[in-house]
């Protein structure tokens, strides 16, 4: 078992829930009320008191209406979620599972904050911990807001964000531009041989997982078919950098509009 696996605990109980998800950074909540309301429901029920403002819940289908979906044979390495956002993105995210597949989809979640300290504490690789931490690079998710911020911050409460997904990319036109991309490139290995080498787990219906979305990143297996339906929300507490203006949705694109009921792409 790699140190930096999480799997999650399965529990029932809202408030026992809410304890596992601050202490492990992820949490499988029991709620068999599969429907978007149920979604909410379940949502409110762990997170209810301390939950600023949650998005819309969709729909996650292989063939949803999003042109930059992955394609389910593939594996989606481990990510962070709603880069549609920008600066805001959204600190809390839930999958709630409807219908799994029939074969493959296993997810996975990596903590993040044990891949930092690891990087933190090998000469090899202190100097990627450090331009993580301290270079802007371009995350805009393209056509939506645009992004230029560190993969690693801290909110003013001392909140430790870190952000890995499959935009994030040198800024154009800076003169270090190679070396971003340099950088960047390293970045990424390092998260792809940690999706490899984390445990798995499998969703069944009715499972909801929480995941703190500033410590971990959540991928899956490949899988065949278009079987596999996900509801997805994502969400902002008291925690979080700040919580959008507008109308809040939960897949890319949000930052102009969404709604309860869209079916997005099967991206994760």
């Amino acid at each position: 078992m790699s140190n930096l696996s999480i799997v999650p605990k399965r529990t029932a109980d809202p408030a026992i829930a809410l304890e596992l998800l601050h202490q492990d950074g992820a949490v499988i909540f029991v709620a068999p009320e599969l429907t978007f309301e149920g979604t909410k429901d379940a949502v409110r029920a762990v997170l209810g008191h301390d939950l600023p403002a949650m998005g819309e819940p969709v729909l996650i289908v292989a063939e949803g209406n999003n042109d930059k979906s992955l394609p389910t044979t593939d594996i989606s390495y481990g990510h962070t979620d709603g880069f549609s956002y920008g600066y805001d993105t959204p600190d809390m995210i839930m999958l709630h599972c409807i219908i799994q597949s029939t074969g493959g989809g296993a997810s996975f979640i990596l903590d993040g904050y044990r891949l930092l300290e690891q990087m933190d504490n090998d000469p090899k690789m202190a100097d990627l911990s450090n331009f993580l931490r301290t270079v802007e690079i371009d995350q805009s998710d393209p056509g939506m807001r645009s992004d230029f911020s560190r993969a690693v911050r801290m909110t003013d409460k001392g909140r430790v964000c870190i952000r890995h997904h499959r935009y994030q990319r040198a800024v154009e036109d800076s003169p270090d531009y190679e070396y971003q991309k340099a950088m960047l490139g390293r970045w990424r290995k390092s998260v792809i041989k940690a999706s490899q080498e984390v445990d798995r787990f499998m969703l069944q219906p009715g499972d909801a997982l929480f995941i703190d979305n500033y410590r971990v990143m959540h991928g899956r297996d490949p899988y065949p078919g278009d079987a596999r339906r996900l509801h997805r929300i994502w969400m902002w507490s008291k925690d979080s950098f700040s919580v959008p203006e507008g109308m809040l949705g939960s897949d890319s694109g949000t930052s102009t509009v969404k709604y309860a009921g869209a079916i997005a792409s099967e991206k994760y």
